[in-house]
């Protein structure tokens, strides 16, 4: 861009600019001033007027659209611009000054679209405009334009007898279906040629006679078969001079012609055919027999597994299974029926059916497992092929027929088995039960299926078995004594080993183990009861001894001592007599304390006024030996029991129970009370001891295995009772027990 003479006498900046703007408004009041980098250094009054909307801006971007448009390459050149928004237009020139100042003049152009209004402009504006200038702009553009059409007319012209020539051949292409852009030739239904792309087909393969006729009979017979209903459209692989042809035709029935399509498939064949024999190499040496049918139920293909007779195989293809049975000379009438009745299922129904023939051979039963299977054609996803296979099971049936046979011998062994055998899943719902049930229980296989199992054990027994048998210990089957209860209501002893089990059926399950063992409880009980006889019997003869033998000759020890007493006190000193009566004190102590071991040995009231007096001068003498002790008594007494008492031998094991009860609160509890409460009524006596001491931690070993609690234990559930013990630490214990005396076939005295 000529910025002038670098050479004339500067001027001020403030010069310039006032004499820029007095030529301006002299030439054209609506200017831009802007620098090269489009900033608007300044603008005329009638500027903001027209481009009212666009102000205050300060760059040339804001207001027109420069989009394509190079101001600084357009000086003196008048060319059309738009506003940014496209809803004003103007004709424009650029002047470029020195020292970076460019002068942009415009006019507005007003016509049906872009109204006077658009541009704040009023009637009285229109004069100030040159339109001459704009007159002469636009009938240059409108020159430059007709010449150039003239050119492109001349052009046109030209290529006008070739686009007529090409038009026959266009209309003939526009007739081929959209879906394949490449057609090779059409025909009509006489065997003519319409049509033929440049790929040569009719002179390499199919060569028409003069009259422009095809003459091949295999293509012409495939037109005509396209041509008969329903058929549309025909696929088929032709063979021409050693090469492999896929012909389409599609038939039209508007134009009654014919589109044809070719592809070479000489490559892909031979490569399919490598591929087939590859595959049929396989086929042949899988221990499988592959027959391929048509849906004529003719052979396609048999592998060597199903016919290894290679010749017999040959003559099969195209034949049925019915000329395979014939060529056997085997009676086909039977399996032809099944036969027929399987391939309509395929067909019709879309059925895959699968099923085992078993044969015999040289004497022995053959098993083979068979399915069908269809093949679907890609384009019409019709069936078009039927695979039938037979894999040799004979091994697996004949190893399920052992499993099978094995299977039915132990579930005979276990039915059999005088051991309870329960399988519960996770809700505890009974899945399997032995016979045995009923002996032990005296309940029906049928009428514990489905039963919870918790419900046939006793309360204080109850436990959750699959969470019990998820603890480690009890995957090795720990054994467990629980009660079961019988069809009679009576409670069964049970030894039960249970473990929890993923591996047995579909879902998780418990196995449980059961023998009962009340026989052996009764001996145990019989045992414990000959070692309590034998233990009291030596309480006897010691608390015998001591007071027949000790005791005794402490009675006459005190005896001569209060004889000596009157001599004492006139023979002997003040001092003599201080030790007299200390020696005679000590023996007084003497003789109660083997009164008291002698009757907590063996108390006196048991035989003579039973369970009851015995308990109540138990718990007077504890109050009397720990003040420091709140004792609280409560009893509820039936029948007049207290008269009546119980066998000296079962008093006796109630009572040592009691006894060792309030020995462990007062020895481990150290509490502040003790309250007993005695209960007898429909021959169940009952007693409850509670303590508010130390307690305990039932779940703690020595709560297990404390031999107290052992020896309580063993003597009430030996006499046939039930004991529940319940504690907690700083709370306290409560130790209640009872027994059904007429179950027990104990006699009331």
């Amino acid at each position: 861009m000529s910025r002038g003479n670098k050479n004339l006498t500067p001027m001020h900046s403030s010069q310039i600019n006032e004499l820029i703007k007095k030529v301006l408004n002299l030439n054209n009041p609506n200017y831009i001033i802007f620098n090269d980098n489009l900033e608007i250094l300044d603008f005329s009054d009638s500027t903001k007027r027209i481009l009212k909307s666009y102000f205050p801006t300060k760059h040339l971007q804001e207001i027109f659209n420069l989009e394509s448009i190079n101001l600084l390459g357009k000086e003196n050149l008048p060319f059309h611009i738009h506003s940014i928004d496209l809803k004003l237009k103007f004709r424009v020139k650029i002047l470029s000054l020195e020292r970076d100042f460019n002068i942009l003049s415009f006019l507005p152009l007003v016509n049906s679209e872009f109204s006077i209004t658009n541009y704040n402009l009023i009637s009285s504006d229109i004069d100030q405009m040159s339109y001459l200038s704009e007159y002469v702009f636009l009938l240059e553009t409108i020159t430059g334009s007709i010449a150039d059409y003239d050119r492109i007319h001349e052009l046109l012209k030209k290529q006008n007898l070739e686009l007529r020539k090409k038009n026959k051949e266009i209309r003939e292409i526009s007739r081929f279906p959209m879906e394949n852009p490449s057609p090779v030739l059409r025909v009509n239904i006489k065997g003519e040629v319409l049509y033929e792309n440049n790929s040569n087909f009719l002179n390499k393969y199919c060569t028409p006679n003069k009259s422009g006729l095809i003459e091949d009979k295999e293509f012409l017979d495939l037109l005509k078969k396209c041509s008969l209903p329903p058929s549309n459209f025909i696929d088929v692989v032709m063979q021409r001079q050693g090469s492999y042809l896929k012909v389409h035709i599609s038939y039209s029935k508007i134009f009654r012609d014919f589109n044809v399509y070719i592809t070479d498939i000489t490559e892909y064949t031979s490569q399919l055919n490598k591929l087939r024999v590859f595959y049929e190499d396989i086929l042949d040496n899988l221990p499988v027999d592959v027959t391929v049918f048509n849906k004529k139920r003719e052979y396609i293909y048999l592998n060597k597994g199903a016919v290894t007779d290679d010749n017999l195989r040959s003559y099969l293809i195209g034949k049925t299974e019915e000329d395979y049975f014939n060529y056997r000379n085997l009676d086909y009438t039977e399996i032809k029926k099944k036969k027929k009745k399987i391939f309509k299922s395929i067909i019709e129904d879309k059925f895959e059916p699968e099923w085992v023939d078993k044969n015999i051979k040289h004497g022995k039963p053959k098993y083979k497992l068979r399915v069908l299977k269809a093949l679907h054609n890609d384009q019409t996803n019709e069936i078009d092929k039927i695979v039938d296979t037979g894999v040799d099971i004979t091994s697996r049936v004949v190893a399920q027929e052992k499993l099978l046979k094995n299977e039915k011998k132990w579930k005979n062994i276990i039915k059999n088995s005088r051991d309870l055998i329960i399988l519960l899943n996770q809700k505890c719902e009974v899945l399997f039960i032995t016979d045995s049930i009923f002996q032990i229980l005296g309940f029906k296989v049928s009428s514990m299926l489905g039963r919870n199992f918790k419900e046939i054990v006793h309360p204080e027994d109850l436990l959750n078995p699959v969470e019990t048998c998820k603890v480690e210990s009890y995957r090795s089957e720990t054994p467990r004594i629980i009660r079961l209860i019988n069809k009679s209501g009576q409670y069964v002893t049970m030894r039960l080993s249970m473990a929890y089990r993923e591996d047995i059926l579909d879902t998780p399950c418990l196995i449980i183990n059961g023998q009962d063992i009340s026989a052996i409880k009764q001996l145990e009980a019989k045992r414990y009861a000959a070692a309590n006889i034998a233990e009291e019997n030596e309480r006897r003869r010691i608390s015998r001894d001591l007071h027949d033998g000790v005791g005794q000759y402490l009675a006459t020890t005190s005896l001569y001592l209060h004889i000596l007493e009157n001599y004492a006190k006139s023979d002997l000193s003040e001092k003599g007599l201080d030790v007299f009566f200390k020696l005679k004190e000590m023996l007084s102590r003497a003789v109660d304390e083997t009164r008291s071991v002698s009757h907590n040995i063996m108390p006196a009231t048991i035989k003579d006024f039973g369970l009851v007096r015995s308990i109540e001068d138990l718990i007077e003498n504890l109050e009397h030996a720990n003040p420091q002790i709140i004792f609280f008594y409560k009893k509820s007494i039936a029948n007049n029991f207290e008269g009546i008492g119980v066998a000296e031998e079962l008093a006796l094991n109630l009572f040592r129970s009691v006894q060792q009860i309030f020995n462990n609160a007062l020895t481990h509890g150290k509490p502040s009370q003790i309250n007993t409460k005695l209960k007898f009524s429909e021959n169940i006596f009952e007693i409850s001891i509670q303590d508010n001491g130390l307690g305990f931690d039932i779940n703690s070993p020595k709560f297990k295995n404390g031999i107290g609690i052992l020896s309580i234990k063993n003597r009430i559930l030996n006499l046939g009772g039930e004991i529940n013990f319940n504690s907690k630490i700083q709370e306290g214990t409560t130790v209640k027990f009872r027994l059904h005396f007429n179950e027990l076939n104990l006699k009331i005295q």
